[in-house]
């Protein structure tokens, strides 16, 4: 399971950044699918006159430190996380870029390059890469459908 709150950027004035604190890949086994993955991050569009030079994101995660181990099997369960996104309004307001860090060796660290097309207000495909930190992890192409209720 996942969980996420978060107060969205300028809800308490012009400079105000986006909160999010949460948990993902909650699971159900001990030390077999309870990653238990705790985030908390902040984040802040920047512009020049009109221009967004996008949303950029900073972060910190824990996780079980049983599942989460870098390559000589000793824990790796906690690092940076960091990211950099943007509509590309200037080619179309319905394309958005991203690049995203998780700082680990765990199954967890990576590098992602990515991209979404809006095909509707409520429907998106996503498109991306994921480079493991890991050598020993080859990386992976990864294609996702959202659909907004």
């Amino acid at each position: 399971g996942n969980l996420k709150l978060g107060v969205p950027e300028g809800a308490y004035g012009k400079y105000f950044p986006a909160l999010a604190v949460g948990v993902y890949d909650v699971g159900t086994n001990s030390d077999l699918t309870d990653f238990n993955v705790f985030y908390a991050k902040i984040a802040k569009t920047f512009t020049v006159d009109s221009l967004s030079l996008g949303r950029v994101s900073v972060g910190y995660f824990d996780g079980n430190d049983k599942l989460l181990v870098g390559r000589e099997g000793m824990a790796d369960e906690k690092g940076p996380l960091l990211a950099w996104e943007r509509t590309m309004s200037e080619l179309s307001d319905k394309l958005w870029v991203c690049v995203e860090y998780q700082g680990t060796e765990s199954i967890y660290g990576t590098v992602n390059v990515g991209a979404s097309w809006k095909f509707a207000p409520t429907v998106a495909l996503l498109a991306g890469y994921d480079y493991f930190n890991n050598p020993d992890y080859a990386g992976t192409a990864t294609v996702q459908v959202d659909i907004d209720f």
